[in-house]
């Protein structure tokens, strides 16, 4: 199944020209005939605006490049301005909103090629939510832990460590619409934190992860448009 990424863009409603409409009308009360009526009604197209074909464009070439589906969804078409408003989208500046596959939006000043790379992986990895979690582990059960962490299917990675802690577990969770840091918390408490063997433990999600994948790829656009300038 391909991931599908929704696109609200906001029209301009133009009338474009009008159109005659024939009806027929009963004539008056006690008076059988009908009389032919001409309605006049105004025809429309609807518009996007440059700037928003423009950032369409970026939008649909990363969404292809990644392998995703792109919907574009117009809210002045569909009557959904009203709902957006609801969650905090209302400024026509702020449109396109893009909205990714788990739930994430982005649009207005925060809509650009670099975080468009972080929200739209093109790995299956970075379609995860990576946790980082230091553990405490009882006396001579080191070997036992890392047999049964590893038979975990979420867990990418576990590393013995020197100092307070005695090793370091990396997940990746599917990321759901809630808080991520609540489920990576509850998945450790039901997953991890219950084995016998652990004393305590402490968990990290990264607010922002920067991956060498998307810093170069920001590095070429760079120079690509400084070249332009000259």
């Amino acid at each position: 199944m391909v991931d599908a990424v929704k696109v609200y863009v906001k029209s301009e409603r133009i009338p474009i020209g009008v159109t005659e409409v024939h009806e027929k009308t009963p004539a008056g009360m006690g008076v059988p005939a009908t009389v032919d009526t001409v309605k006049k009604v105004v025809q429309y197209d609807y518009v996007v605006p440059d700037d928003q074909k423009s950032a369409l464009v970026m939008i649909k070439d990363i969404c292809e490049e990644r392998g995703y589906k792109v919907e574009i969804i117009d809210v002045t078409k569909e009557g959904l301005l009203k709902r957006l408003s609801e969650v905090g989208i209302s400024d026509a500046d702020s449109f396109p909103v893009v909205v990714t596959p788990y739930g994430r939006k982005v649009y207005g000043k925060n809509l650009n090629h670099a975080v468009l790379q972080e929200v739209l992986p093109a790995d299956l990895n970075g379609k995860e939510i990576r946790a980082f979690v230091y553990l405490r582990i009882k006396k001579d059960n080191e070997r036992k832990l890392l047999d049964k962490l590893l038979f975990i299917p979420e867990v990418r990675e576990v590393h013995l460590i020197p100092g307070e802690w005695d090793a370091l577990v990396v997940l990746g969770l599917p990321p759901n619409q809630g808080s991520y840091e609540r489920q990576a918390l509850d998945f450790v408490m039901q997953n991890i934190r219950s084995i016998e063997w652990i004393e305590a433990t402490s968990t990290i999600v990264p607010v922002y992860s920067y991956t060498k994948f998307t810093v170069l790829t920001e590095a070429r656009r760079n120079t690509f448009a400084s070249i332009e300038r000259i």
